[in-house]
């Protein structure tokens, strides 16, 4: 199915076998990261319809129809520590995310293009690289506020004080925890989250009604 997205105006392709078997569904714009409401029936419409530009096909890889169209929450992992991984894992699933587990910066990037995932806990390490050059921590310091606001990142790290307000300033973080309290985790997000989704509620508020949100 070929779409174009109603923010950017970037043309791409869905495979046929990742279409959900439903109606209306929604999904990620790869280039602005805008969320688009497809109606399969109005689609159908538009199939014969030629385009001057070549759509971009999405890679089937890069995500499976179980995230794109998932109606849970979902929240990325960047741990490539098995025993860290799988606390991560069960605290946020214990909150109500669905857990999207990636190994190595690469990884992250190509998934974040086409979930959008409302809670990322990310190894300043991640793939055994360091602070100063993860691909992926760097691509979310330098996200456009409007986008990153929507995201909830918590950075892991050996050398942090858990909860350190200034530390996760410095790293453009909401939260910072250090690994060795990874086993509190469960409690430490339920109160951040909370904490943020009340702090942003008033404006975003404001936002939808004036029909910028």
């Amino acid at each position: 199915m070929e779409i174009q997205c109603t923010g950017c105006n970037k043309r791409f392709i869905i495979p046929e076998e990742k279409i959900p078997q439903k109606d209306t569904f929604q999904i990620l714009c790869p280039q602005c990261h805008n969320r688009i409401t497809l109606s399969l029936k109005e689609r159908a419409a538009e199939r014969g319809e030629e385009t001057k530009e070549q759509p971009q096909e999405l890679p089937i890889a890069a995500a499976s129809a179980e995230e794109i169209y998932s109606d849970v929450p979902l929240a990325l992992v960047g741990e490539d520590n098995p025993s860290h991984q799988a606390i991560i894992k069960e605290a946020l699933e214990s909150l109500g995310y669905k857990a999207v587990l990636v190994k190595n910066p690469e990884e992250a990037l190509e998934r974040m293009k086409f979930v959008q995932c409302e809670v990322v806990v990310l190894n300043e390490e991640l793939g055994g690289s360091s602070p100063s050059n993860n691909a992926f921590l760097t691509h979310l310091q330098h996200m456009p506020i409007s986008s990153r606001r929507n995201i909830f990142l918590t950075l892991c790290g050996k050398n942090f004080k858990t909860m350190d307000n200034f530390m996760a300033f410095v790293n453009s973080a909401n939260l910072v925890i250090n690994i060795n309290d990874l086993t509190s985790l469960k409690n430490i997000l339920k109160r951040a989250i909370d904490d943020d989704k009340q702090f942003y509620r008033v404006f975003k508020d404001c936002l939808r009604e004036l029909g910028k949100l």
